[in-house]
């Protein structure tokens, strides 16, 4: 929502929705309310009901965001639905300005399945190894040699994250007994390549730091994602938002 409203004045206000009806599709339309948080923030919310996932032609959605005149989409569902989305798009001439998918742009290996036209699109991400963070580097220092040079998927850092807690749990314990590891999990409370490890004890979850990553490419033809929005106080580096989206 803060990226959202950094920009609707530099719009016409207008934003399209594709959401999967899936189980993070139903929580963002029912539960979160997310269609009226943005119209809170000023936007005329262009949203034809929740797209079932396998769907192949999406042309007549986004006809819709055309004609409405959208020039800012916010998109929550899988890869294949936003690749489809995503090409019938330039099929039919449909660029807005801003584009931001969450899921949409998950696999290992690296954006190029959407071509250089993703260049631009914002993503969210879970982890990045610019988070300033105990251990990221060392993973920006090593990963292409471990790694072959694969791309992230942005939760690189949570594999590093769970041995640097099961180290500290063990650490607690003083032994290598499962139920004495079990409890001194609720007893941690530190800095890893994620960010603060603190479980909560009814849900025996450890919130992790979300933030809105923007792609690019670099002259050597590298793929490259810069971080523009961060939580307040998280101490995340933030980069401008390249505003509008280039189109190739």
């Amino acid at each position: 929502m803060p990226l959202f409203a950094s920009v609707k004045d530099r719009t016409n206000g207008v934003i399209g929705c594709v959401f999967e009806d899936d189980p993070d599709g139903v929580q963002l339309t029912d539960e979160l309310k997310v269609l009226d948080r943005l119209k809170e923030i000023g936007y005329e919310v262009i949203y034809p009901r929740r797209i079932p996932p396998g769907t192949k032609d999406l042309t007549a959605v986004i006809t819709r965001f055309k004609q409405a005149g959208a020039e800012v989409i916010y998109a929550n569902c899988m890869p294949d639905t936003f690749a489809v989305f995503f090409s019938q798009s330039q099929m039919l001439g449909f660029k807005p300005k801003l584009i931001l998918v969450s899921r949409g742009i998950t696999a290992a290996g690296s954006p190029d399945p959407f071509g250089d036209a993703v260049v631009g699109v914002v993503k969210d991400l879970q982890w990045w190894d610019s988070y300033p963070y105990p251990g990221n580097d060392w993973i920006r220092a090593n990963w292409d040699r471990i790694s072959g040079g694969l791309f992230y998927c942005t939760f690189e850092g949570y594999a590093y994250a769970w041995m640097q807690a099961a180290i500290k749990a063990i650490e607690i314990a003083g032994s290598l007994d499962k139920s004495k590891i079990n409890d001194a999990m609720l007893k941690l409370d530190f800095e890893s390549a994620t960010g603060r490890v603190k479980f909560d004890p009814q849900t025996h979850v450890c919130k992790g730091v979300p933030t809105l990553g923007q792609i690019f490419k670099t002259p050597e033809g590298k793929w490259k994602i810069n971080i523009v929005w961060a939580p307040e106080g998280s101490g995340i580096p933030t980069q401008p938002l390249l505003f509008p989206k280039p189109w190739s």
